[in-house]
């Protein structure tokens, strides 16, 4: 029987279609009881999906739940959008299908043996797509990729009910992120970056930075520390923390507490330095007829190439008279 026809399908519709975090709990057991209960991050995470057109890009640390999170939305975009379409995309596709389909796979078991079992009767899964009975052309689940020269290989895909997901973001080239991004053109379709934060130019970094919503862009930039995820143990973050030696270096900001690195090692100065430059006033208020201006050479360390520091101090502003400026 066509799922479509089944009024009992319009009534999970209406009760899970604004709701993932009810979905995982009531249709997926995903409890206490169970020992799959959703985390903290994962129920913000599914709150910003849930939102109409929404835009989430989230920077991650290891261990707060994205890879389940991803097979809880496949599943949840699938049975609760009719002829929806759901892309996956990373620059290391076979990695992220497997985890992924792994995934959506123990969702789907969840829902056979839950209260809404039934519906796992209309969902096939195959190695590489996911689909309803009958719809296998145009209601589904698929994984895909391009190299970033050539990109419009991702294209195609388009839809009133089209969720994409990118994985790894940050590592995807901005010209293939382009084309993805193009496709989403309806109404409702809603876009999902996840990643850990390894680079601070591309993109996913700007999703964080001039295009999020606290700069008055349409993506909700969400930050997962593994330090507060109740999926990570203290014994795994003490490995961690010997490992990288500090809480603030780069490979533990990135791979750890999901924050963008502050690197220094091809720069005078680290981001968070440069961005301190910008507080309180660099004059007093009884010099503020001149100032200094710092600039600097930096060296390559090639042969004789020395790095050069020039200060000066600068008074006045006019080319002639008695305010002609002066070094």
């Amino acid at each position: 029987q066509d799922l479509k026809t089944i009024p009992q399908w319009y009534d999970f519709r209406e009760r899970y279609q604004l709701d993932i975090v009810a979905f995982a709990i009531e249709a997926l057991d995903m409890t206490v009881e169970a020992g799959q209960a959703i985390s903290w991050q994962q129920e913000i995470l599914f709150e910003s999906i849930c939102l109409p057109s929404s835009r989430t890009t989230v920077a991650s640390g290891h261990g707060t739940g994205k890879s389940r999170s991803a097979g809880v939305v496949a599943l949840w975009h699938l049975l609760c959008f009719p002829d929806s379409i759901t892309m996956f995309t990373a620059p290391q596709i076979g990695q992220l299908r497997k985890i992924v389909w792994k995934e959506i796979a123990i969702c789907y078991d969840r829902l056979k043996n839950g209260v809404w079992g039934w519906l796992a009767d209309y969902v096939v899964i195959l190695a590489e797509l996911v689909y309803i009975k009958g719809y296998d052309k145009t209601w589904h689940v698929l994984a895909k990729t391009a190299p970033k020269h050539l990109p419009t290989n991702i294209a195609g895909q388009h839809g009133d009910n089209y969720l994409l997901w990118v994985d790894e973001a940050s590592g995807v080239d901005d010209a293939v992120m382009e084309v993805v991004m193009g496709a989403l053109t309806h109404h409702d379709n809603k876009a999902v970056l996840t990643s850990q934060p390894t680079r601070n130019a591309g993109f996913f970094y700007d999703t964080h930075h001039k295009l999020s919503h606290r700069s008055g862009g349409v993506w909700r930039a969400l930050t997962f520390n593994g330090e507060q995820s109740p999926l990570v143990t203290e014994s795994t973050l003490k490995e961690l923390f010997e490992k990288y030696g500090s809480r603030d270096d780069a490979g533990y900001m990135i791979r750890v507490r999901g924050l963008f690195p502050d690197l220094t090692g091809e720069f005078l100065l680290s981001n968070s330095q440069a961005d301190d430059m910008y507080i309180g006033n660099s004059l007093f208020a009884d010099h503020d007829d001149f100032g200094y201006i710092i600039t600097v050479d930096v060296g390559g360390g090639v042969g004789r190439d020395d790095s050069v520091i020039m200060i000066a101090k600068v008074w006045g502003e006019a080319h002639w008279n008695v305010r002609a400026r002066r070094v």
